[in-house]
């Protein structure tokens, strides 16, 4: 976005920035949380009915669909759609992954001694188990804010299912509450 002289369109208080070109960049963050078969659909209507008119944001609109949305993308969207796991209540992000190696990193450098990397396996094993026989006696708690934000997009799928909304809603919807990027709420 920044690189590509975007960023003026999603301004507070700049003259370029129009709701359409919000809704377009939201639209954007939330076809990672719609159903996986709307996603190329709604990311047409999305480019349709909201991309400013700039050719910056035609190039940002080839590189989401040649990267991410089209049959023969980079990343095809059943690598990166995160709608099933917020369904099935699993996380939708990798931060487990993330403090697991973050754990390995403190243990050691990039090239270990050999006795140190097995005694550092050996604890993180310890560290696992204990975490493993503690999930059966007490749950971790997710953060209120993060449940909330997984019930409202549970009912914004419902509403879609529904007929009340559309692809294009929902996606814009679903960014507004995930919230990754402080852009204004709404003009």
């Amino acid at each position: 976005m920044q690189t590509g002289g975007l960023t003026s369109y999603l301004k507070v208080g700049d003259s370029k920035c129009a709701e359409s070109s919000i809704n377009w960049f939201r639209g954007a963050i939330g076809l990672a949380l719609i159903p996986l078969h709307i996603v190329g659909e709604t990311w047409a209507n999305i480019m349709s009915e909201y991309t400013p008119d700039d050719p910056a944001a035609t190039i940002f609109n080839d590189y989401i669909t040649e990267t991410y949305v089209d049959d023969d993308a980079i990343f095809p969207s059943y690598i990166w759609n995160v709608h099933d796991l917020i369904i099935t209540d699993q996380p939708r992000t990798n931060n487990h992954v993330e403090g697991f190696h973050n754990r390995l990193k403190q243990h050691f450098g990039v090239h270990p001694h050999i006795y140190q990397f097995i005694e550092a396996l050996k604890e993180e094993n310890e560290y696992n188990y204990t975490r493993y026989t503690e999930s059966f006696t007490q749950t971790v708690k997710r953060k209120k804010v993060y449940n909330n934000c997984d019930n409202k997009l549970k009912e914004y799928f419902k509403r879609y299912e529904n007929g009340t909304l559309s692809g294009t809603e929902l996606a814009i919807k679903c960014s507004k509450c995930v919230n990754t990027v402080k852009l204004p709420v709404s003009l």
